[in-house]
């Protein structure tokens, strides 16, 4: 457990002006997550508790995510490891809105195009070439994420059954979709048709 003093002194460092509220955030487990609210700005302070454990690659993935366009929370701040609370800790910004499952009063037009935001955002996701899965915290900088260049292998190679996860597509999306994502997969020699 991190002592209260800590955590208020990580933040009067890290942002900036004043810092109205510090909350736990409920739902996860495996971290400790603070709420904090300075002024009109919602943050979200994880810390890894145990000392081995680093931010890094989730620090490197959120970024390239932004770089993307994804809508992922920005990254305030990183620390690999900090003395005051001798762990890694990351804060983020927050991602504005109210979770759908809270919004009743959204039409089926809105309601589907956010579902197709979302999908667009899942598709820039997997479209990350990673070298392994896993837990993130497992992986101690982003060379031990991403895959470039002559280590990518082709799809057909990283699943063996692409072809049968790319008719399941048909009732998904729409012919011009599915006429881009075909072209995409050929210029990467995976593709005999979907």
């Amino acid at each position: 457990m991190i002592e209260r003093e800590a955590i208020e002194a990580v933040v009067q460092r890290v942002l900036p002006g004043p810092v109205s509220r510090i909350e736990a955030a409920t739902g996860g487990s495996s971290m400790l997550v603070y709420r904090i609210v300075s002024g009109h700005e919602t943050y979200y302070l994880r810390f890894l508790p145990d000392s081995d454990d680093t931010f890094a690659a989730e620090y490197a993935i959120h970024t390239r995510l932004r770089q993307m366009d994804v809508r992922v929370p920005d990254v305030i701040y990183y620390a690999p490891f900090d003395e005051t609370v001798q762990c890694s800790f990351l804060i983020t910004g927050e991602i504005k809105g109210q979770p759908v499952m809270q919004s009743a009063f959204l039409d089926g037009a809105t309601l589907k195009a956010i579902a197709r935001e979302a999908g667009q955002d899942l598709a820039r996701i997997n479209s990350v070439p990673v070298r392994k899965h896993g837990r993130l915290r497992e992986l101690k900088s982003a060379d031990d994420l991403f895959l470039t260049g002559a280590a990518l292998s082709p799809r057909s190679e990283q699943h063996p059954n692409w072809q049968n996860m790319l008719s399941i597509c048909r009732g998904v999306l729409s012919s011009q979709e599915l006429d881009r994502l075909e072209r995409a997969l050929q210029m990467h020699g995976t593709s005999n048709g979907i």
